[in-house]
Parts: structure tokens; C-alpha cells; sequence
């Protein structure tokens, strides 16, 4: 318990320090309908604008990397049904030869 009041205790000053940096040191500020927020305000518009843009890039990576898992699998599954269709009189031909010439397991009495 006292690990939780510390890490929020600490969660809290480093929110107040860096809305203080942003407002202060790096001049940034949100203005909406010619009111100026707060600090906290201006420090919680900007972490979700940041995570409006990173949602937006996963979107991005993952619709294109999901795209090229799919022409590489749509690929070999074309190149294996091609392959049994051409060749299925020969792999029929040697699943009938193994099957005939296998070693049969004896059983013992």
C-alpha cells in the first residue's frame, strides 16, 4: 500500500513538473475559444494528440504488414494447390510404393 501512495504521489509531482516545463520553458500553449489552459490542461491535450498519432501509425504498420502476410500466403498456398494439381499421379504413385514396400510391425504372441 505504501508502494501505491508513492508511485501516485510521484506520478502526480511528475505531471505538475512537466506541464510547468511545457508552459514555461518550451512556450506551448493550448488556446480554445480565447481561453488559455492550464498547464496540466495543455501537458493532457498534447499526450493525447501523441496518442491519437501513434494509434494512427500502429493502424498503418499493421494494415501494411498485414497486407504483405497476406499476398505471402495467398502466394504459397497457390504454389502447394498448383503443385498437387500438377503432380498428384506421381505423389499417388509414391504413397502406393511406400505403402507396399513398408517393413509391417510384427506382433509378438
Amino acid at each position: 500500500m505504501k508502494n501505491l501512495l508513492l508511485a501516485i504521489l510521484l506520478a502526480i509531482a511528475l505531471v505538475c513538473g512537466l506541464s510547468a516545463m511545457s508552459g514555461h520553458f518550451m512556450n506551448m500553449h493550448i488556446v480554445l475559444d480565447d481561453m488559455t489552459l492550464s498547464p496540466a490542461e495543455n501537458l493532457l491535450g498534447i499526450g493525447i494528440v501523441g496518442i491519437v498519432f501513434t494509434l494512427l501509425g500502429f493502424a498503418v504498420a499493421v494494415s501494411v504488414f498485414g497486407l504483405l502476410a497476406f499476398v505471402v500466403l495467398t502466394v504459397v498456398v497457390a504454389l502447394v494447390v498448383a503443385g498437387i494439381s500438377a503432380f498428384w499421379p506421381f505423389i499417388l504413385g509414391a504413397a502406393v510404393v511406400i505403402w507396399l514396400f513398408r517393413d509391417k510391425p510384427s506382433t509378438a504372441h
